[in-house]
């Protein structure tokens, strides 16, 4: 590989152009051609840890600055110049407004003993000034390390929060969480089928299904999965084709689940035209079929374990899925 050890890659679907970050700095892949920059020709004065691209702009995250370069100028943000909150930022996604989204850390190297292994949380920066969520204002504590940040169609973004290897520290997760620039949602091995709160990466599909995994080498554990809060669609979710989501289910607020969250007897109003009720986990796995003939008014979920659920409501011209969390 051009830049040896390799970080990250970002592909721009609009050229078709490569661009990957590693030890030695950063490569543009175009029709069978390589191009380097580094130390030699561009700002760059060591390794490409995260990538982004808004357009044809790439973003980077160095060890010492925010770079940003539009294919001509190149811009550095560090600490002195911009008040970067940490040494190396990773950066994860940039909004279409532009923001831009970083994992804040220490150093990934013995250069700086002083930031070595740091945790700052997660970053945005507007191009101006820098927000900053940690434990004081996010479910985010100091033992994580932001590793994947992906931004879904209704501006949500999706955080993993645990490094890839433990090494020898205990690098803590929360599990995936959510922030919608207002609240933020952790989905936890508490409250949710995941197995484990560390989750080393996610991103996000076309139909804003979140797809996640983890590989801790040093604990043995090993798994990948893919979850969607309005359910998951076919042929991921146990639906036919026929029951195929109705295109857009939140305008209908006729069917209301009460209370949410639950622990014994879920209440359920709005069911009139409802052929068939289905409530399906967030792995999209089935857990109850309730007839409609003996349901009445209530679903019982006290044999459910805690976690985020969806109740899927099958009609005459499709389906309407609510979320509801078990907490007994």
């Amino acid at each position: 590989h051009p830049v040896q050890l390799g970080y990250c890659v970002v592909l721009d679907t609009n050229t078709g152009t490569i661009w990957a970050g590693g030890r030695n700095g950063l490569a543009r892949y175009v029709q069978g051609t390589w191009t380097i920059y580094d130390t030699t020709n561009s700002i760059l004065r060591g390794p490409v840890l995260g990538l982004a691209l808004s357009g044809s702009t790439v973003w980077m995250g160095t060890e010492g600055a925010l770079v940003k370069y539009d294919g001509t100028t190149w811009t550095e943000y560090t600490i002195q110049n911009s008040g970067m909150p940490c040494y190396a930022p990773k950066v994860m996604a940039v909004e279409s407004n532009g923001d831009v989204w970083v994992g804040l850390g220490g150093s990934w190297t013995t250069d700086n003993p002083e930031a070595e292994n740091a945790m700052k949380g997660l970053g945005k920066f507007d191009g101006t000034s820098w927000t900053v969520y940690n434990d004081k204002n996010s479910p985010l504590n100091y033992s994580n390390i932001v590793n994947a940040v992906a931004i879904d169609k209704k501006g949500n973004k999706w955080i993993a929060t645990a490094k890839h290897q433990t090494d020898t520290y205990d690098y803590g997760g929360v599990g995936i969480l959510k922030f919608d620039n207002k609240e933020w949602t952790a989905y936890t091995k508490d409250n949710s089928p995941l197995p484990d709160n560390k989750i080393n990466w996610l991103a996000v599909d076309n139909d804003d299904n979140v797809w996640f995994h983890q590989y801790l080498p040093n604990d043995y554990i090993s798994f990948w999965g893919v979850f969607n809060e309005n359910g998951l669609p076919f042929p991921m979710a146990p639906t036919s084709v026929e029951e195929q989501p109705i295109d857009n289910p939140d305008t209908d607020g006729s069917i209301i689940l009460t209370p949410n969250p639950v622990s014994t007897s879920l209440s359920v109003s709005g069911i009139e035209g409802v052929t068939a009720i289905t409530i399906v986990n967030s792995l999209g796995m089935a857990v109850m079929q309730c007839s409609m003939e003996n349901m009445g008014s209530t679903i019982d979920v006290s044999g459910l374990p805690n976690g985020v659920y969806f109740v899927q409501f099958r009609t005459a011209t499709g389906m309407i899925t609510r979320p509801v969390v078990v907490s007994h």
